[in-house]
């Protein structure tokens, strides 16, 4: 007998337009995008769809959305306003982390990071209208400092 997920609702959850990319291309799939607990997009899913976070961010900044079918097990997760900017938040998280892998791999290749940033763009088809790439090179660039300032912090014991 093969054992088989089903597919019990399907919700549109607005986002960030550059996270819809990211997302899309990241995951490799297309609209509805299938979300279980066999797939690191069902556990962020059930992590941050379950805690009891009070963001408060504009609903005019989710100008993007993409329809999602949640298993059983994840479809009576509360998609109240709060908890969808939580997701926007955790996965602007993912696509930062994306984004600094991908530069650090791109200058172990000996390529400049402002080329690296700009691949990274071009790779997810991301606009500079959606993201621009002052904001992102401003970005790694802090993660970067903070990153390096942690590594050579001592060790407490």
């Amino acid at each position: 007998m093969d054992w088989q997920i089903s597919y019990d609702k399907e919700v549109e959850i607005k986002l960030l337009p550059h996270l819809k990319k990211f997302i899309l291309k990241f995951y490799k799939q297309q609209e509805p995008i299938c979300v279980d607990f066999n797939t690191s997009l069902g556990t962020a899913f059930n992590s941050v769809l379950r805690k009891k976070i009070s963001y408060r961010k504009d609903r005019e900044r989710y100008t993007a959305s993409t329809r999602f079918l949640l298993n059983q097990d994840l479809s009576n997760l509360s998609l109240q306003h709060a908890y969808l900017v939580a997701f926007n938040v955790e996965y602007d998280r993912h696509f930062m982390d994306a984004v600094c892998v991908w530069v650090e791999a791109q200058a172990n290749l000996n390529l400049n990071e402002s080329q690296a940033v700009r691949n990274f763009l071009a790779y997810y088809n991301i606009s500079e209208s959606e993201y621009s790439f002052d904001s992102l090179r401003t970005k790694y660039n802090r993660w970067k400092t903070d990153y390096y300032k942690r590594k050579r912090k001592p060790v407490n014991n």
